[in-house]
This record gives C-alpha cells, structure tokens and sequence, in this order.
C-alpha cells in the first residue's frame, strides 16, 4: 500500500514531459494513489484492530496465551501500516502521523522482541521442562 502512495509521488518521473496533458495526468495519478492508499491504510487499521480483538479472551489474569508459532503474525503484517503510516504522512505533509510512524514502529519491534524472546524461551527452556 505504501507503494500505491510512493507511485503517486514520483508521477512526476514517470511521465515523459511531452505526454499529452502531462501535468493534469501527474495530478490525477497523485490524488488517485493518495485515495488508495488511505483506503488501504484504513484497511490495514480494522485488519489490525480484529487482530487485537480476536485476544480478548486472554486478557484476564487466569488466563494465559501459549507460545505459538503463530504470534509472529503480530510482528509482519503490521509492517505494511507502520509503513503506510510513515508514506501517507509524507503525502499528506502531516507531520503527526510520521510520527506516529515512527512511535508504530518502535513498538512494532517491541513487540517484535518480545515474540522472539518467547519463541527463543518456548525452544529452549519449556523443552528442557517435559
């Protein structure tokens, strides 16, 4: 999705400047990747959003949520909207949303750390135990 919005941005580069309507054409291709990647973004936020949701049963304190493999799902597919965050705060000349890029991806790899360290706990310490 970030790409969608990168392609717009560099439209300028794209077409020759003897194409026929040229600068119109740069403007269309600029609005049009700047509305799909927002639609995209918001896509990736409500995927993100029922992610989160589908846990809510492990939030009490009885409860605990085994290591799976699968909790790397929480790291990479929230890097397209870390990303997309970052590029649709350049398009939109925002600087509050390149910084939540950026506070995104500080707990992107937070979080990140803490699945590899599970992971690495899971291998080696929960295996010794049975």
């Amino acid at each position: 999705m970030d790409c969608v919005v990168l392609l717009g941005n560099e439209a300028h580069h794209i077409f020759p400047d003897d194409f026929v309507g040229a600068e119109h054409a740069v403007s269309i291709l600029k609005v049009i990747s700047v509305l799909a990647g927002t639609w995209l973004w918001g896509l990736s936020v409500w995927f993100f959003l029922v992610s989160v949701g589908s846990l809510w049963k492990y939030v009490s304190p009885e409860r605990k949520m085994p290591f799976q493999m699968t909790w790397f799902s929480f790291v990479f597919p929230n890097t397209a909207l870390v990303t997309a965050t970052m590029q649709l705060g350049r398009a939109f000349g925002s600087r509050e949303l390149q910084i939540l890029g950026c506070v995104l991806a500080g707990c992107l790899v937070l979080v990140w750390l803490v699945v590899f360290t599970a992971m690495l706990r899971h291998a080696f310490f929960d295996r010794i135990k049975r």
